[in-house]
């Protein structure tokens, strides 16, 4: 069940690729600091990259990604790396779910230590997928700033959209 979640939130990515322009990728946009939709979309892949690569070393530390600029600034190689990483996700025994890990990084700008926390494999996955849909929302407003298609349900919450299921509504999407 949380291989297919993961594998849905890479997809909802990857529809979004495939419907904006390269130039959408790479507009920065004030509004938001600058950003641009690659550079969000890049931050969630090495999120999920990094934990990928984590999995038999029984740490992960989110500090140290790769932040590798094809993705950002290529929508083509943004596209690859998403494909290369579901194709390696689905490989993954689903037993490693259970398996135990300590996540290293810092969590505070005043103090210069790094925190070290047990968590599971399994919770580091739910993170990353609640990780993404945060960033896909933000991708969603960059979006609608820049008048470019998202997706109905992009950067939609799974328990939103539910929801407003449940009350009949359609789901809301900022593009």
């Amino acid at each position: 069940m949380i291989t297919q979640a993961t594998i849905e939130i890479l997809d909802q990515g990857l529809s979004m690729l495939e419907k904006i322009s390269d130039s959408d990728y790479n507009t920065q946009l004030k509004l938001v600091y600058g950003a641009t939709i690659g550079g969000h979309y890049r931050h969630v892949l090495e999120h999920f990259s990094t934990l990928y690569e984590s999995h038999s070393e029984g740490f992960v530390n989110y500090d140290l990604r790769k932040r590798n600029l094809d993705i950002e600034k290529s929508r083509t190689a943004a596209i690859e790396a998403t494909n290369n990483l579901k194709n390696r996700w689905t490989q993954l025994d689903p037993a490693i779910y259970k398996n135990s890990l300590e996540i290293n990084g810092k969590l505070s700008h005043q103090i210069d230590e790094s925190m070290k926390i047990q968590t599971s494999f399994g919770r580091e996955v739910a993170y990353s997928i609640a990780h993404a849909q945060h960033h896909y929302a933000i991708i969603g407003v960059m979006c609608a700033l820049l008048e470019c298609p998202a997706g109905s349900s992009f950067g939609v919450a799974p328990s939103t959209a539910k929801h407003l299921k449940d009350q009949g509504e359609k789901p809301l999407s900022a593009s």
